[in-house]
């Protein structure tokens, strides 16, 4: 899968992480198909005055932050990318049939 707002390496270490925060976001609301409302903020362990959009922002720019960030900093926004998708993914309770 090709990321929507792809950007070369180049850019991903000259990027500060306010940016990187606000491309990742972007990217996983439009990739995922978030949409307006409440609730996700339960999910993401945020403060619950987070709408769904904000509760993103917030969840990837602390993941950005911390040390999970740190591993990839040397890859390419891609690796980054797929890489918090995965982490974003795995906060949601997985659906028994």
């Amino acid at each position: 899968m090709q990321t929507v707002f792809a950007c070369d390496s180049q850019d991903l270490s000259s990027m500060s992480d306010m940016q990187l925060a606000n491309r990742l976001t972007k990217e996983l609301i439009v990739d995922l198909n978030i949409q307006e409302g409440y609730g996700l903020c339960y999910f993401l362990n945020v403060s619950p005055c987070y709408y769904n959009y904000l509760a993103v922002w917030r969840w990837v720019m602390a993941w950005v932050e911390s040390d999970n960030a740190q591993a990839f900093s040397a890859g390419s926004y891609d690796d980054v990318y797929h890489e918090i998708r995965a982490d974003f993914i795995k906060q949601f309770p997985v659906r028994s049939l």
